[in-house]
């Protein structure tokens, strides 16, 4: 009975824990994942429970509301892009779908005044700048955090602290991180390319060289600020990795 009181006491203990470490420590982009997990925690986490909406009971740390609320943001701008009817009709469904998008959304806005247009254009990007490195911190305090709490289930459970089933909130919860890092650096990358289609065709049909070369400059703050969230989520995929025991993380139950 003593060492029945003594796991539920661990056990409480250890949630505690998994619930304050948010922010704890720094990952930082340049240092390595030096975690090492059980080979086959990843395929008892699948065989447990359905990934979907199971750790709902673990509540939301600050960092990852914050990159939930960017995540969100961006993408009601990308759903504000999506083509119009008459889009669809002057330029064909899959054009209107494809890499012209932003530019068709911009000359369909901004029809009166293509100096206009080149300012909302700029405007766009610079804000973009702006929120893909907000997200970026919050990113390596998640992924921190995360490392942290797979850390302590690791250290719970090989000191039989806590049962598998107990952790399980916490590992999914990871993995729903993960994903948000995921398809962040995926998103932007593609508003990329869109920006860059856009700002050649701005080039050939609108004559203002200064601000084309703004927007150009703004585009490469942009492109490095994806950089950095795509190497945030390959360190996040690590830590993922390093828990299911496997040497690509691409396979992960996300």
């Amino acid at each position: 009975m003593a060492s029945r009181h003594t796991q539920i006491l661990g056990t409480g203990l250890l949630t505690l824990s998994l619930v304050a470490c948010a922010g704890q420590a720094d990952l930082g982009r340049t240092q390595p994942n030096e975690f090492s997990f059980l080979s086959s925690l990843g395929d008892r986490v699948v065989r447990l429970t359905e990934p979907t909406n199971a750790a709902a009971d673990l509540p939301l740390t600050a960092e990852e509301a914050q990159l939930r609320t960017i995540a969100d943001t961006i993408n009601d701008q990308a759903a504000d892009r999506e083509p119009d009817l008459v889009d669809r009709l002057l330029h064909g469904a899959e054009e209107a779908e494809g890499e012209k998008v932003y530019y068709h959304t911009l000359r369909r806005v901004h029809a009166a005044s293509g100096t206009s247009m080149l300012h909302a254009f700029g405007n766009d990007v610079l804000r973009d700048v702006t929120m893909i490195d907000q997200f970026a911190n919050l990113s390596i305090a998640v992924t921190a955090a995360d490392a942290l709490r797979l850390a302590l289930v690791r250290e719970a459970m090989e000191a039989n602290r806590a049962a598998f089933s107990d952790a399980v909130d916490v590992v999914l919860r990871v993995e729903e991180n993960g994903k948000v890092i995921d398809d962040m650096a995926d998103r932007m990358s593609r508003r990329y390319v869109e920006y860059r289609v856009a700002l050649e065709q701005s080039a050939f049909d609108i004559p203002e060289r200064d601000l084309i070369a703004t927007i150009d400059e703004a585009l490469v703050l942009l492109e490095k600020s994806i950089e950095g969230i795509k190497g945030d989520a390959a360190r996040h995929r690590a830590v993922r990795g390093e828990l299911f025991g496997r040497r690509s993380a691409s396979d992960l139950p996300v």
